[in-house]
């Protein structure tokens, strides 16, 4: 049975971490714009969007099966965000903006800036979450983490033994990401900080399902704050070898179809053409995560900034054919969100 969100409490506090939100009264009337444009389903919205995912890079250290990145089907052009067009983006949306992910397609502690760009986000009054598979997470690379107040450090793992990590995470050192996880709490408890809020995540695949409950046990023998288990999602859009083989990756059984954690059952329809968008390391604004070919985009934020774009009229059709149902974009039609 699907827990009840509380939405008294969900307005006032992260559901996953419990950090009181970054509330301001321009934030909270933003977002009373948003959710008005969402709830009746305008394509114009006043509000400017409440969460972003900006793309410092789209590199990465390991070649998982069922990544865009890693396997290299995405067609896109490889490249880094500048620490300088990083902050101009964040000075636009700043002002509005709760939550802030410096990540996409990527491996982000790959990129030299990203604690510069950590700090910088968290001095403007917007929570930062950051997604990594851990490897590149030494003991430096873990105090800076914590010194620069990162709310919350998802570590993508997959896998609860060494055998499966090295199917799902190849390139991957499972003790050494283990030994990376058990530094990275040392330092938090030892500078008795709060920060960041780390879960290790497994997403469901058909080789680990039998390896939850020792995921669990995982969780508790490194001390993390949090495991989760995360739908399969089918991401792929094309034709090509590697792309259909993704697909083989899934469980077979329905029983794993939509387990998300409680903050995506929120809305029963998809709200990420309303409240957020990703931006990628170039300036591409695209919907979601799921365009990880850029199939459909929105225009260039270094082209007259998100404001220009949240309201163009590429932006407003897509949003008016999600209104018309899932099936109407071709991206959304093997998205888990929505349901």
């Amino acid at each position: 049975m699907r827990k009840k969100t509380n939405y008294f409490d969900y307005l006032f506090r992260d559901p996953l971490t419990g950090f009181p939100r970054h509330h301001t009264p321009r934030k909270i009337f933003n977002l009373l714009l948003n959710q008005i444009a969402k709830l009746f389903g305008l394509t114009y919205v006043l509000g400017m969007p409440i969460h972003m995912n900006i793309e410092v890079n789209n590199t990465c250290d390991l070649r998982c099966p069922m990544c865009s990145s890693g396997q290299k089907y995405s067609r896109r052009k490889r490249g880094l965000m500048s620490y300088e067009n990083f902050t101009k983006i964040v000075d636009e949306v700043s002002p509005y903006l709760y939550k802030i992910g410096p990540f996409n397609l990527g491996e982000p502690l790959l990129h030299k800036d990203i604690f510069k760009m950590i700090r910088y986000a968290q001095a403007k009054n917007v929570a930062v979450i950051v997604s990594t598979n851990g490897n590149a997470m030494d003991a430096v690379k873990a105090e800076q983490l914590v010194d620069a107040g990162l709310e919350e450090l998802i570590i993508s793992m997959d896998a609860a033994t060494e055998h499966t990590y090295q199917q799902n995470r190849p390139g991957g050192n499972f003790e050494q990401l283990l030994k990376n996880i058990r530094t990275l709490m040392g330092i938090r408890a030892k500078k008795k900080s709060r920060f960041p809020f780390v879960i290790i995540n497994m997403i469901l695949m058909d080789n680990n399902i039998v390896e939850m409950d020792e995921f669990v046990k995982l969780a508790k023998t490194l001390g993390v704050d949090k495991y989760n288990f995360s739908t399969y999602w089918e991401m792929y859009l094309g034709d090509s070898v590697k792309e259909k083989h993704t697909g083989k990756l899934k469980p077979k059984s329905e029983e794993y179809k939509n387990i998300m954690p409680s903050v995506m059952r929120v809305d029963n329809r998809c709200s990420w053409a309303w409240s957020g968008c990703i931006i990628s390391w170039d300036g591409t604004v695209i919907p979601c995560c799921f365009d990880y070919n850029e199939t459909y985009r929105l225009g260039n934020v270094f082209e007259g900034g998100i404001r220009k774009i949240w309201n163009n009229e590429r932006y407003r059709g897509l949003r008016h054919l999600i209104r018309q149902g899932r099936l109407n974009p071709p991206l959304c039609r093997n998205c888990p969100r929505v349901f």
